[in-house]
């Protein structure tokens, strides 16, 4: 009884056993499978990925410009630093016109407010700003044979700015005080005193006391500039020289800015 049961398991076994091999050969039992396992696959690479966008997002949202997020992710990017990349006309040019057109150009585009301009003496400008240009023209024509001095500012800067000047055509002219408020002419007197002595001193010439006398004329040689004659009128020479030497420092001109000058001393005027 027992041998014949066991036989009949090992019989049933056998027959299981064939049966699945048999299912393993049918190429449609093994496509079906195949199929299942690739929907299997893919199903969880979609999860993975919606998840990990799911977690950029999050981060994204709650890292304020400027800051890290957890993941590491880069901060909100920011306006570059501003430099000027281009003068026109360049710096220091002689022969610019009495209603020159000059142009600044940035490295990048700019806002008006972002921008201060001064330039002296003053006139009045007409300021124009495309894209990453600053142009500006005067209203009225500026004066002929004038060195002009303007400085370009801004909080975007890297570095402290530079002043930059250029020179109109046409015979030279004296610097007269205009009808500015004492504070603006003090302002203007400090700024070319400090940038501009030779400009400076020759808005007080002609100057003439009882020891000597001095005038002013402008030459582009070696360089333009405001070049000086002093006439001494007192024996011996180095006293006139001496008096109009203290002359120039009660102007609040120093030292060095005084032996720099281009002064030619004519000798005792007769």
């Amino acid at each position: 009884m027992d041998a014949n049961s066991n036989d009949i398991n090992q019989f049933e076994k056998r027959s299981w056993k064939d049966a699945v091999v048999l299912k393993l050969h049918n190429p449609k039992v093994l496509i079906g499978i195949f199929i299942f396992f690739l929907l299997f696959t893919v199903s969880i690479l979609a999860l993975t990925a919606s998840k990990s966008e799911g977690d950029k997002k999050s981060a994204t949202e709650n890292t304020k410009p400027g800051e890290k997020s957890e993941n590491n992710f880069p901060p909100a990017k920011i306006d570059s630093e501003l430099t000027i990349v281009n003068l026109s006309p360049i710096d220091n040019t002689q022969d610019a016109g009495i209603n020159q057109a000059v142009t600044v150009t940035f490295n990048r585009n700019i806002k008006k407010e972002e921008i201060e301009l001064s330039i002296m003496p003053r006139v009045e400008l007409k300021i124009d700003i495309r894209n990453n240009l600053l142009i500006f023209t005067p209203v009225s024509s500026y004066q002929p044979g004038t060195l002009y001095t303007y400085l370009v500012k801004s909080k975007s800067f890297a570095k402290p700015p530079n002043t930059h000047n250029f020179q109109t055509t046409g015979l030279t002219t004296v610097f007269l005080p205009d009808t500015q408020d004492l504070e603006g002419q003090k302002n203007l007197d400090d700024f070319q005193k400090s940038s501009h002595p030779d400009v400076f001193l020759s808005n007080q010439t002609p100057f003439e006391n009882e020891f000597f006398r001095i005038d002013s004329y402008f030459t582009d040689v070696p360089a333009g500039h405001f070049a000086f004659t002093a006439s001494i009128k007192t024996m011996p020479v180095a006293n006139g020289k001496t008096e109009m030497n203290n002359w120039l420092l009660s102007l609040g001109l120093a030292q060095d800015q005084i032996k720099n000058l281009d002064i030619r001393y004519l000798g005792v005027k007769p």
